[in-house]
């Protein structure tokens, strides 16, 4: 992280021991808040396996991608066959969709 400040207000914050120690402390405080933040925020994320668990176990909606995908990807798929090859995630939800007909 960096912290950004003129040369006025730095020339200030030098000349003035109190406010060092005051900006010092405000910064150990919000970077302990960030930190807390950012392991709150990080609980919340999902991953591609439980997407992929997700859409196991909603079949309508995993159908209704496929079509999409299968529009989408269209080109792609006839152009490059080895790009889509390598796409471990779209495999796997192509064997989802596969297992369950």
């Amino acid at each position: 992280m960096y912290i950004y400040i003129s040369y006025g207000d730095y020339a200030i914050l030098q000349g003035n021991a109190s406010l060092q120690n005051a900006c010092k402390e405000y910064m150990r405080e919000f970077l302990l808040a960030l930190d807390e933040r950012v392991k709150i925020e990080s609980s919340h994320l999902v991953n591609e396996e439980q997407v992929l668990e997700y859409l196991k176990e909603n079949m309508d909606l995993s159908i209704k991608l496929k079509e999409i995908f299968d529009y989408e990807f269209q080109d792609v798929c006839k152009l490059r066959p080895d790009i889509v090859s390598s796409w471990k995630y779209y495999k796997q939800f192509q064997d989802i969709l596969t297992n369950n007909k």
